[in-house]
């Protein structure tokens, strides 16, 4: 019987040598999560409310019986930013930041506006989060990793086009669970892993 190696235990091989290139993914990793912070504490006029927050959890009851995971409300170590939601289904992983933004929503110009203001940092915020992982799993088995950001307040979002910019999905929980349902590469037992792998890796908040 063949023993199950690390990439089947979905665990992390951590070398006794220091290479060149790992030295440079912990600088990038740094770099990134120094920014994460710096935008934490830049968002916090713009601090999502309980409500918000309980409305983003609907991701929950439209994924039921998917056998797409979810993990809620993660710490980033090293940061003070938190994950919102991480979707691990058979795409691979969704970073999902959720926000409450109630002005008409539109892509502009590589921008994101929201009633003409400049809000593109929400995309950038959740594009470090899924680089942080990606840094962070380096050692491990090739893993598919996209964002998207639930908005829990529809009303201004189109409604007869996806909006997306820099390959984050941006729109309603009910087209997020619908684009989480879809098939993909990884078995349910993959899935099972990598949810195992990453709730160690990133701990609940608090």
């Amino acid at each position: 019987m063949r023993r199950a190696g690390a990439a089947d235990r979905g665990d992390v091989h951590v070398s006794a040598t220091v290479r060149p290139s790992s030295l440079r993914r912990r600088g990038r990793l740094n770099t990134l999560l120094q920014a994460l912070s710096a935008d934490s504490r830049h968002e916090a006029r713009w601090a999502r409310t309980a409500e918000s927050e309980e409305r983003a959890r609907r991701l929950e009851a439209l994924l039921a019986g998917s056998g797409v995971h979810l993990l809620n409300d993660r710490r980033v170590p090293g940061a003070r930013a938190t994950i919102d939601h991480l979707a691990i289904g058979p795409r691979g992983v969704t970073v999902i930041d959720a926000v409450r933004e109630t002005g008409r929503a539109r892509v502009v110009d590589g921008r994101l506006l929201v009633d003409g203001e400049d809000r593109t940092i929400l995309v950038r915020n959740v594009l470090r989060q899924v680089e942080v992982i990606r840094l962070g799993l380096a050692a491990s088995p090739k893993l598919p990793i996209g964002a998207a950001i639930c908005w829990v307040e529809p009303d201004g979002l189109p409604r007869v086009r996806d909006l997306s910019l820099n390959g984050v999905l941006i729109d309603r929980p009910r087209i997020l669970a619908e684009e989480l349902r879809r098939p993909g590469p990884l078995s349910p037992r993959a899935i099972r892993r990598f949810t195992a792998l990453l709730d160690r890796r990133l701990p609940p908040r608090g």
